[in-house]
């Protein structure tokens, strides 16, 4: 994870899972020790506002909570529970960054969907029913798909705050939903590609190569 200038990486004890956080310049120099994270086991996840953001599992049900480490004090705190940041790279805009819950339940539904205020560090929860896979920030708005059921989803957008939600696509019918943009929805069913038109709402069958994840 870097900010342009230093590079942040962990060193992980695979024994403890004590993950030790450290910097480095981009030329390789003065590479210094932040701090160290207990039970740190998927790594530096963000990188805003001063501070880092990684996924934290104190406990064995698979689920992950956001710890948040200052870079200046070395200081830091679980922030949330049963909610990480996303490792895409589309999942940061400014000062927010988008955290998902682990794991599913078994109606197919996560511990709920976030949008975190790095600078106030308050978390927004845009839904219970969004597919982390699909969360992304795109042309400086949140899209997500909600699962209805085993083969149909609700395509929605919000502000980076959280805020004047709506719903673009009420019910599409699809195995599994990729890329969501201002444009299109792509998904696939019996294992075929389709792009799906948000203003012409007219799904168009696409090849493997044309297909976004």
């Amino acid at each position: 994870m870097s900010d342009g200038a230093t590079v942040y990486y962990p060193e992980i004890d695979a024994k403890t899972s004590t993950g030790y956080i450290y910097s480095i310049k981009i030329n390789g120099k003065k590479r210094t020790l932040i701090g160290k994270v207990k039970k740190m086991t998927i790594g530096i996840l963000a990188c805003n506002s001063g501070n880092l953001y990684v996924g934290y599992n104190n406990r064995y049900d698979g689920s992950y909570d956001t710890y948040r480490l200052n870079i200046k004090t070395k200081k830091g705190k679980v922030i949330l529970k049963n909610a990480a940041p996303l490792v895409a790279t589309d999942s940061q805009y400014k000062h927010y960054i988008l955290l998902a819950g682990l794991p599913y339940d078994d109606s197919g539904n996560s511990y709920g969907s976030y949008i975190l205020n790095c600078k106030t560090d308050k978390a927004v929860k845009i839904s219970s029913k969004a597919r982390s896979g699909n969360l992304r920030f795109s042309s400086g708005k949140v899209y997500y798909a909600e699962y209805m059921d085993g083969k149909s989803f609700r395509i929605k957008c919000c502000t980076p705050a959280g805020k004047s939600k709506k719903t673009l696509v009420k019910k599409l019918s699809a195995d599994l939903i990729g890329e969501i943009n201002a444009k299109y929805v792509y998904y696939m069913k019996g294992n075929k590609y389709y792009r799906y038109g948000i203003k012409t709402k007219k799904s168009k069958k696409i090849s493997e190569s044309k297909y976004q994840w």
